[in-house]
């Protein structure tokens, strides 16, 4: 449904095509990204700020 909007977008000169290239690119790789990565970094990222917490 996005390209088909995307696509249209285009044929009326509202973006250009290589921009909305991009945005389907970035929603592509979101779409096909499990959630469970997502969850992983954030586990990683509160554990590295705990510790920087802890050694003040």
């Amino acid at each position: 449904m996005a390209q088909k909007t995307l696509d249209k977008a285009v044929k009326k000169g509202v973006l250009k095509a290589n921009t909305a290239s991009r945005y389907l690119s970035r929603l592509s790789t979101k779409v096909a990204t499990p959630k469970t990565e997502k969850k992983i970094t954030k586990k990683k990222a509160v554990k590295k700020v705990a510790k920087k917490v802890a050694k003040k």
